[in-house]
């Protein structure tokens, strides 16, 4: 069964249609399509390019809907600590089919924009913001606010941070996320960028497999022509941890699909 919830349109920073995309979905054969558009409450209310104005998201909701009821509607939502009520308040406002959880900000460094914000670092200060990014994915699992952890060791995406995957901070922030009862994802953008790797490794998802921790199959698609992109390796890579489900969600309640 093909599932693929982690989509993005040009509600946030997609390239085509709610539309466009789910008219894609029908022709590739996916039985369940998500579509999780960005929101990013910063601290202080700066704006964040890639993200859906906050005042906007009853339409958004309300555009996949009346395009397809099938469609599950989903957000992926930055995590800020200081922003938990805010978030909540937000969240609970909408009703959601999924939320993805994800850290793009290290307290005000981000992730993913650019290789030279990581390579302008000594390597110690790599090591600390990838340390730092853990201790947020614990506190996001802890939040009891999402369904789903996106792109798991993200730092990694240019190459340029030492593996902090062995660390005390990684071993707490999977022990968080098996109590919550959160879904990770093998987010196959990974494998397009400087890492070469899937999101998460495959000793992480080992790791979340032996903590019984549910997964999905992601592309993390921001154009139609990605929305299975590397779907067969990344299900090769879940039987590779010893996965025989995958999982999906419907009103924030998730139910097990069979490995494609």
């Amino acid at each position: 069964m093909l599932v693929s919830l982690h989509n993005h349109t040009n509600w946030s920073d997609g390239h085509d249609t709610i539309q466009q995309t789910i008219e894609a979905a029908r022709r590739l054969g996916i039985d369940h399509l998500g579509i999780s558009d960005h929101l990013t409450l910063y601290p202080g209310g700066a704006p964040v390019p890639w993200s859906m104005d906050p005042k906007r998201v009853g339409d958004y909701i309300q555009q996949i809907r009346d395009t397809d009821s099938a469609t599950l509607v989903g957000l992926e939502v930055d995590w800020f600590p200081d922003m938990r009520e805010a978030i909540s308040q937000c969240l609970d406002r909408h009703d959601l089919d999924y939320v993805i959880g994800s850290v793009h900000f290290i307290y005000g460094f981000h992730v993913d924009s650019k290789a030279d914000y990581w390579a302008d670092l000594p390597v110690s200060e790599r090591e600390e913001k990838g340390r730092a990014y853990w201790t947020l994915i614990q506190s996001m699992a802890e939040s009891g606010l999402y369904d789903i952890a996106a792109h798991l060791d993200l730092y990694k995406k240019f190459a340029l941070c030492p593996d902090v995957s062995e660390t005390p901070e990684a071993e707490a922030a999977l022990d968080a996320l098996a109590r919550s009862g959160m879904a990770v994802e093998i987010n196959t953008a990974g494998w397009f960028k400087a890492c070469e790797d899937a999101y998460p490794s495959l000793s992480l998802l080992n790791k979340c497999r032996t903590r019984d921790i549910p997964l999905l199959l992601s592309s993390d698609s921001h154009m139609v022509d990605d929305l299975l992109r590397a779907f067969p390796e990344a299900a090769q890579r879940a039987r590779e941890a010893g996965y025989e489900t995958l999982c999906c969600f419907s009103r924030r309640e998730r139910f097990d699909v069979p490995l494609p």
